[in-house]
């Protein structure tokens, strides 16, 4: 069975141009110029109703009199590239990223799925863009300054900010706007209520961090709010402690006691430190049916709960031979 003529793939700016210029500049296949010195797109060819590869062009300045994509649009890393010229409508997504010297979208009205345009240093504006259908990632583009505009022409999540691992993240503000136009805030990756970053000294540990399930936010409170000032300000006493599986301590909350697991990840972030977290220790953890559920943490109920028995409550002993 031969390929249909439809399902083919323009692979060179000779085949592209002869294409174009038997049929009036229309183009019905996907073409992929990725990855060759080209420096523009033929002048012949004003609309491609396939998508359009041509990301990683060392050379890469001009889409030539390209006015529509039908599909996607794919020209990011062309560290040459200054404006998308007469393009006017995407399709689908329209990735831009990582072009640093991309100054204007051109004539670009719409774009029917995403707009990636991170790391475009000098994108200050918008121009006429009327509509991004899907999501818009402007993270480390002057367009974050730009606001109005982004929720002007966004029907979706508009990214913000990420941190260096390509995580969600802003210390001081909104990481990304929702579809609904509300700000939401992230700390490297999780997401949080908008006082942890806005105002973290308003964390309270009997109303926020003691009270808080997800072990990932509760993490993050713990940290805004100190660690040390944490274990001060709750009355932490360590009752226990194994370096392989890590500390268990006592916290008072109210009039009974509390008790907290302190592990630490085995795998590093990307500036060497490591994430601690407190794990609630379930009250009805115990392996020891003799004693009393309400027993004081003597040397006996500690035993009890031999730390590499009180993980998540299983009564399991986790000692692994190999973490990943």
């Amino acid at each position: 069975m031969t390929q249909s003529t439809e399902l083919r793939i323009i692979t060179s700016i000779e085949e592209l141009t002869m294409h174009a210029r038997s049929n009036n500049g229309i183009v019905d296949r996907t073409v992929d110029l990725s990855r060759q010195n080209i420096s523009s797109l033929p002048e012949e060819v004003k609309e491609i109703r396939g998508s359009l590869f041509c990301h990683d062009c060392p050379q890469l300045v001009s889409l030539g009199n390209l006015q529509s994509v039908d599909g996607w649009l794919n020209c990011h890393d062309c560290p040459q590239l200054v404006s998308l010229g007469n393009l006017q409508s995407v399709g689908l997504w329209l990735s831009c990223f990582n072009c640093p010297r991309l100054m204007s979208l051109g004539s670009l009205q719409t774009v029917g799925g995403g707009l990636d345009c991170y790391n475009c240093l000098q994108l200050t504006s918008l121009g006429h863009l009327k509509s991004v259908r899907s999501r818009i990632d402007c993270t480390n583009s002057p367009l974050v300054n730009d606001k109005q505009s982004l929720l002007r022409v966004a029907e979706d999540t508009i990214i913000l900010k990420r941190d260096t691992q390509n995580r969600l993240h802003c210390q001081d503000g909104c990481a990304t706007i929702s579809s609904a136009h509300e700000p939401e805030f992230y700390w490297h990756g999780v997401k949080v209520p908008s006082f942890v970053i806005l105002h973290p000294e308003s964390i309270s540990l009997s109303y926020h961090i003691n009270f808080e399930r997800n072990a990932e936010v509760r993490r993050v409170m713990i940290l805004r709010y100190g660690l040390d000032r944490y274990l001060k300000d709750a009355g932490g006493t360590l009752i226990d402690y194994d370096p392989s599986y890590g500390k268990l301590w006592q916290i008072i909350v109210g009039d009974r006691p509390v008790f907290m697991l302190e592990v630490i990840n085995s795998s590093p972030e990307a500036d060497g430190t490591f994430k601690h977290y407190f794990l609630s220790v379930p009250p009805t953890c115990s392996g020891n049916p003799a004693l009393p559920k309400d027993s004081p943490m003597d040397s006996s109920y500690k035993a009890v709960w031999s730390l590499h028995r009180i993980i998540w409550g299983l009564g399991i002993p986790y000692k692994p031979s190999i973490e990943t």
